[in-house]
């Protein structure tokens, strides 16, 4: 054991900047797969007929005139909910900070599988 490292993570370094660069790159998967991959998938499965179920950003397409609002509305929509999810990230004692970007990971890859398989149905 060298001094920084921790047993629970198998003596990895646990160093401060260690831990730091790490949950940044989950907050980068996190922008990718929440962010990015629902919004993308999303306005793929709008533009091919699919619904919305998610009764906010569905409020948001009835409001929005034209692809294009709806396209910038849900950004918005998105952009503010990930800026809250990173506010309530920021807040937290370190070690549990992870859990924010690792947690939006999980719910972007269940929402991009979910809307892949409406994508699917729907162009078939």
């Amino acid at each position: 054991m060298t001094p920084g490292s921790d047993v629970l993570l198998g003596g990895v370094d646990a160093s401060p900047s260690r831990w730091l660069a790490s949950v940044g790159s989950l907050w980068g998967l996190a922008i990718a797969v929440y962010g990015v991959g629902d919004l993308a998938s999303t306005l793929v499965g709008l533009q091919l007929g699919a619904s919305e179920s998610n009764p906010i950003p569905a409020a948001l397409i009835e409001l929005a005139p034209g692809f294009l609002g709806v396209a910038l509305l849900l950004t918005l929509w998105k952009a503010v909910t990930m800026a809250a999810f990173a506010l309530v990230a920021w807040r937290l004692p370190a070690p549990y900070a992870a859990a924010i970007p690792a947690g939006l990971c999980l719910i972007g890859l269940t929402v991009v599988s979910w809307n892949a398989s409406v994508i699917l149905t729907v162009s078939t």
